[in-house]
């Protein structure tokens, strides 16, 4: 029950979350799993097979949890992230190499990624019970052929803060309208909160390259400009306590990024200029038209049928959640 009322509050994160997983990766796959819709139709599956299901099924989920256990509980491929100071660290080290030790070193076997069930990429509208809509698409740039600059932080910040801020909640009605750019997999994705329009949204997202290569950002002055340059950086360099440093210390590490690369992007940042805009528009385009891009929306199931009918291009397919 509290997964469905999720869905009803907070519609923008289950499509984004479904746009993810239709890439196909790991972690697009994994994410909507555990967090999406992925993780509500299992969990579905897994109250009926207990109750259909008698001690058999409850074998089965024991089994489960118990490979669960097994992987966490082991040193095999384990990794320690640990903040302080020198002597701090100099006497917690020794105690922490005990408790490896201390576990199993063979743990559970690796998970075999490649049999996970690949979610069908396409245009979707999900209904639940609900009076506004939620409407998202994601588009890969990375597949359209984008080489990533740090522009790519200025704009789509700027593109937050004024032409989806204008058009989806000024102008549109909806309580919000942003977009995040996944630096990692490519993935482009728009998302309105609480949309009183569906189809109009829509048309906004798409309009976004020619908004980047319009009047309005070409007449951008310099103090604008630089606002936002700052504002960015602010955005990736902001202020943190120790274990937040920590922390954020561990997610570079993971994911291979290193101070190099992170240089990079700022001395990219800081050199934005106005022609980034439209430059990262012709990047959005060029990727729309050589791979597309997928709409997802939380909507009532009248407005499913509406949009449906008034757009069979874009061939939506339309499921009841609740």
């Amino acid at each position: 029950a509290g997964y469905e009322s999720s869905i009803v509050a907070a519609g923008h994160r289950f499509a984004s979350s479904r746009l993810h997983a239709m890439e196909n990766t790991e972690a697009g796959w994994l994410g909507d799993s555990m967090g999406g819709l992925g993780g509500l139709f299992y969990n579905r599956e897994l109250a009926k097979s207990l109750t259909d299901g008698g001690d058999e099924a409850f074998a089965e989920v024991s089994a489960k949890l118990e490979q669960i256990r097994q992987a966490i509980l082991g040193s095999h491929g384990a990794i320690v992230n640990m903040t302080g100071d020198a002597a701090l660290l100099s006497e917690v080290t020794p105690l922490a190499e005990d408790v490896l030790t201390s576990l199993p070193a063979n743990g559970a076997p690796s998970c075999d990624w490649a049999e996970r069930t690949p979610l069908e990429a396409g245009n979707e509208l999900l209904t639940v019970p609900t009076q506004v809509n939620y409407v998202a698409k994601a588009i890969n740039l990375y597949k359209g052929g984008y080489d990533l600059h740090g522009a790519s932080y200025v704009v789509s910040k700027q593109l937050n803060v004024t032409w989806l801020w204008d058009r989806v909640r000024v102008s549109g009605g909806a309580y919000g309208g942003f977009c995040d750019f996944d630096t990692h997999s490519g993935l482009l994705t728009y998302a309105s909160y609480r949309d009183p329009n569906l189809l109009k949204t829509i048309d906004i997202y798409d309009g976004t390259p020619g908004h980047l290569a319009g009047e309005e950002v070409m007449e951008m002055d310099a103090e604008s400009l630089d606002k936002a340059v700052v504002g960015t950086i602010g955005d990736i360099d902001s202020y943190q306590l120790p274990d937040s440093k920590g922390y954020s210390s561990l997610m570079r590490y993971l994911l291979k990024v290193n101070d190099e690369k992170r240089q990079l992007r700022r001395d990219e940042i800081l050199s934005t200029s106005k022609e980034d805009f439209p430059k990262f528009g012709e990047a959005i385009k060029q990727a729309h038209e050589k791979v597309g891009g997928y709409v997802v929306a939380v909507c009532s199931a009248d407005a499913a049928k509406k949009a449906k009918e008034e757009r069979p291009e874009l061939n939506f397919n339309i499921k009841s959640i609740m």
